[in-house]
């Protein structure tokens, strides 16, 4: 049985994107209960959808947010989620950036670059003491 009331969102990197643009077209798509109950998104790519047209026309977030992602991550930028907190939206909305870690912190395997045809090389590797934390993160955000 799904409980109509309880569904929420997590998503990671783009599809942690998707989730945030989900909770913001909340109110448009009609949902019961005002929407999702909460949103989870790991490095989501917020610096490079934050000027778009689609992104700066939405709503606001109205639900519970909590966003994780590595300090180093050189796809993001930490004056995005900044800026991201600066919109005053009225769900509460958590940002936590994990010192020494880069994208994909919670992804088994040794540090290695990911080449990537848009975006070019990136480093990616798993980072145990963040990943330790998020999973103790995340149990709190949800029994919230």
């Amino acid at each position: 049985m799904v409980k109509k009331d309880s569904i929420g969102l997590i998503g990671w990197s783009w599809g942690g994107t998707t989730a945030l643009f989900a909770q913001k077209f909340s109110k448009r798509l009609n949902l019961p209960e005002g929407g999702f109950k909460g949103t989870i998104a790991f490095y989501p790519n917020l610096v490079h959808v934050e000027k778009k047209r689609q992104w700066k026309g939405s709503g606001k977030i109205n639900q519970p947010t909590l966003v994780l992602y590595g300090k180093l991550d050189v796809l993001e930028s930490v004056n995005s989620y900044k800026r991201f907190l600066k919109k005053k939206h009225p769900g509460p909305i958590t940002i936590i950036g994990y010192e020494g870690a880069v994208r994909k912190f919670d992804e088994l395997g040794p540090h290695r670059l990911k080449n990537h045809p848009r975006v070019g090389s990136f480093p990616k590797a798993f980072h145990k003491k963040s990943f330790e934390n998020s999973l103790d993160v995340l149990a709190k955000f949800l029994k919230k």
